[in-house]
């Protein structure tokens, strides 16, 4: 009778996190789409992560919707200018690697080799930006920074997030029918567990 009583308890507690990652989702996909998708996608993105912040130190109960929006809604506006600058900042590298990768000379491809190293780091950056954004109060360009330091700081940890990137992956890659209503939601759920494991041990000076 324990046991059964112990295997109820786990599937209602597995099917109550289902239903909160599902409706976290969705709510992440409907405000970037009310953000006209180009001005809503970073809201939407902040929003969620510090959704699942809340959850990750122990605020289980929090009302979902409530708190989304709030974050949605007042972080609108510095989430964008952080999420155009980041997106500038990639296509920014992408281009120029593409650039000296076109050109056959030894020290072009130096060059590349180089881009290549600060596309790695700035995906790297990507892996912490919204975790340090949720988790911290700083300006826009701190937020970069510290994204950079912390991900070189904790090796372990960098890897760690990594490794959850890509298990993500290949999960949504053998059922992709699961990205529409898992796909945001499971990764910041995921990246924001792994990352607060550093941000116990990191220390931030505005």
């Amino acid at each position: 009778m324990l046991e059964m009583d112990g295997l109820f308890v786990g599937v209602y507690r597995i099917s109550e996190w289902v239903a909160k990652l599902l409706y976290v989702n969705m709510l992440w996909i409907f405000c970037t789409i009310i953000g006209l998708g180009i001005l809503g996608i970073f809201p939407a993105t902040g929003a969620m992560f510090a959704v699942t912040r809340r959850w990750v130190i122990g605020e289980r109960d929090i009302p979902v919707f409530k708190t989304f929006w709030h974050y949605f809604k007042a972080d609108f506006v510095k989430t964008n200018i952080l999420g155009f600058t980041l997106a500038g900042l990639g296509i920014f590298l992408y281009i120029d690697l593409k650039f000296f990768q076109a050109i056959i000379h030894p020290i072009y491809s130096l060059i590349s080799i180089i881009f290549l190293v600060l596309l790695f780091l700035y995906f790297v950056i990507l892996l912490y930006i919204f975790p340090i954004y949720v988790h911290y109060e700083l300006r826009v360009f701190q937020y970069i920074k510290y994204a950079l330091i912390i991900a070189i700081g904790r090796p372990m940890q960098t890897l760690a997030m990594l490794l959850g990137v890509i298990i993500t992956y290949l999960f949504f890659s053998y059922i992709p029918a699961f990205i529409p209503f898992f796909g945001g939601s499971l990764l910041s759920l995921a990246l924001m567990w792994l990352s607060s494991i550093s941000f116990q041990k990191v220390r931030l000076h505005n």
